[in-house]
This record gives structure tokens, C-alpha cells and sequence, in this order.
């Protein structure tokens, strides 16, 4: 085989394996459904019929049948534009649910952009004493929501509940407090509990949950508590969608996303036969190389006959040297 061909094959064969090994990698960002890992929500997946959302403005086709769906945002990291808040704020007055999970992210961003007052906190969520071996994974002791009596946070925050329309749902205990120095132990300018961290305001036909923990129905917390009963309670038997395009992905993720839908725009019936002719192009210019690269005796024989200063002898013996060396 000559170095054209094999550094040909080396090249296919290596994209080839490259994208198999992308697609086949399991996920592993933050909140990813796809993700099997401790901060994945597959788990949340196999229980609900969950829809991603990749655009938001794909809501807009389900305002006729809000009343029926749910929206979840979940652990945003990426801000969101006034036409996103709009889309969310129609979809909550045509009668929809929004769920926002957040602590430390976009969540007070977006939560402006709609025009609500009540906002996540931000400092730390801490409990001495309820707790899951270590007091950032506070157990939330006063739940208003039926069939759940505890919930269990992952390094939460709590909520400012300011709107008029609001309810709140569940509270931290009494033991709790904010760590504004994160100390991980009280001072005496950290306020005490118990602390707003679950509420729902009141949108036109709609209502806005907010829960003051993006980590409650990761894999690592679903299971925790009542964790996934509260779920299912706030869904209320709706249809959910996740927002995913205000996560922030890694390369992995993106090039994974981008292998597959060009797999399924390959899919078409045009490209398929496009996919085909080009293969076979490329064996065939494989082929074509590899014959160029010998020599034959009566090409020598011709380039002694246009050079008589060459020197045949010595051309002669590359064109058999050429002749004998294997093709493949």
C-alpha cells in the first residue's frame, strides 16, 4: 500500500472513529437528560414523558393548549432576551405551569424580564440540624404540597417572596440559616430561618412555581425524600417541557448535537444517494492513486526514447522495482 492511500485510509477510518467515540461518550453536563451521572437527570426521564425544548419560540405553538403543559427551567446559566420572557409570560397567562429551579444562576434575570418581584435569594442555605450528613443538603421540613412531607436541597439558596398573588409551599426549618460568610457555621449576622423555598404566583390563567434548588431532581437527589412525588404534585398530570437551549454545553455536547442532526438531515432520501456517489468517488480516486504510483515497463521505455540522456538502464530497473512492490 502507498503512503497516498494509507495516509487516505488513516485519515477516513480516524474522523470515522472519532465521531463514533463522540456519539457513544455519555453525556455528562449539568442537568443534561441524556447525562446517567450523579448530576444528570435521566432518572427524571424514565418517570416523566419529558419534551426538550432547543428554541423557546417553539412555545409559541403550544399557547393553545398551555392549560395542558408544563414548562420547566431548570439550573439556567445562559440570560434570556425580552422575547424568551415574553413567550414564558404568554405561555403562563394562557392558563400554563412554569416551574423555575434555580439557586445561583439566571433565574432573578429572567424572573425581571417577566415582571415578577419575588426573586432566589442567593446566599448559601444551611442547616445544622436537618440536614443529609452535611449541613448544605438541608432537609426542607415544612411542605404544603400533597402526598409530600420533606424535600431534600443540594447547596440551595431560599427565596425573597414579594408578589401579591404568591403562596408560599414549603419552608426550611427553624434550625436553618443563610450563610453570608460561607463559614458553614452560624454568625451572628446570618439571618435565621425558617426560610421561603418553594412558592407559586399566580399569572393570568397560569402560575409560576419557583424552587429556591436547581439540584432537586438530579439523579444524586431524586430519589432523596419525597423529591420525586414533589414533582409529580407540582405537575399536576401535565405534559412537561424543559428548556435546555439557556444551558451552557460543553464541546463534547456540541459536536455530539451537531453529529446528529446532520445525521438526521443525511437521513433524506437526496442525501442518502449523495452520501453513496461521494463514497464511491473517494474509493475510486483511492484506486486511481495507487495506480499512478507504478511505473510500467513501456513507460520506461518510452521516457528513454523522448530523453536519450537519461539514463535507460537505471529506468529500467525502477520500472520493475515499481512492477514487483505489492498495491495493497
Amino acid at each position: 500500500m502507498n503512503i497516498w492511500k494509507a495516509s487516505a485510509l488513516g485519515v477516513a477510518v480516524g474522523i470515522i472513529v472519532s465521531m463514533g467515540l463522540i456519539v457513544l461518550i455519555p453525556a455528562s453536563d449539568n442537568y443534561d437528560l441524556q447525562n446517567p451521572y450523579w448530576n444528570g437527570m435521566t432518572t427524571l426521564r424514565s418517570e416523566f414523558r419529558i419534551t426538550p425544548l432547543t428554541n423557546l419560540s417553539s412555545l409559541a405553538e403550544q399557547l393553545p393548549f398551555a392549560s395542558n403543559d408544563a414548562l420547566l427551567v431548570i439550573g439556567p446559566t445562559l440570560t434570556y432576551s425580552q422575547s424568551d420572557a415574553n413567550l414564558i409570560r404568554s405561555f403562563a397567562n394562557a392558563g400554563g405551569l412554569v416551574v423555575i429551579a434555580d439557586d445561583f444562576g439566571s433565574g432573578n434575570q429572567l424572573l425581571g424580564l417577566i415582571g415578577l418581584k419575588s426573586r432566589f435569594a442567593g446566599p448559601l442555605l444551611v442547616d445544622p440540624l436537618y440536614n443529609i450528613k452535611a449541613e448544605q443538603l438541608p432537609i426542607i421540613t415544612q411542605v404544603y404540597l400533597p402526598g409530600v412531607h420533606q424535600l431534600a436541597f443540594d447547596y440551595a439558596t431560599y427565596l425573597n417572596v414579594s408578589d401579591p398573588s404568591s403562596q408560599v409551599l414549603a419552608y426550611s426549618s427553624p434550625f436553618s440559616f443563610a450563610d453570608l460568610q460561607q463559614t458553614g457555621r452560624y454568625v451572628n449576622t446570618d439571618p435565621l430561618g425558617p426560610f421561603p423555598v418553594v412558592a407559586s404566583i399566580h399569572l393570568g390563567r397560569g402560575r409560576i412555581v419557583l424552587i429556591s434548588d436547581s439540584s432537586l431532581y438530579l439523579n444524586a437527589m431524586i430519589d432523596q425524600t419525597d423529591n420525586l412525588a414533589s414533582f409529580a404534585t407540582i405537575l399536576g398530570g401535565r405534559q412537561p417541557f424543559i428548556d435546555t437551549s439557556h444551558w451552557a454545553y460543553s464541546g463534547t455536547t456540541q459536536a455530539k448535537q451537531l453529529l446528529v442532526y446532520a445525521y438526521d438531515v443525511a437521513s433524506s432520501l437526496d442525501l442518502k444517494y449523495a452520501i453513496i456517489v461521494a463514497a464511491g468517488l473517494f474509493v475510486t480516486l483511492i484506486k486511481v492513486g495507487t495506480k499512478s504510483a507504478s511505473l510500467p515497463v513501456e513507460s520506461a521505455e518510452k521516457l528513454s526514447r523522448l530523453h536519450p540522456d537519461w539514463d535507460g538502464r537505471e529506468l529500467q530497473r525502477l520500472a520493475k522495482e515499481r512492477s514487483l512492490r505489492p498495491t495493497s
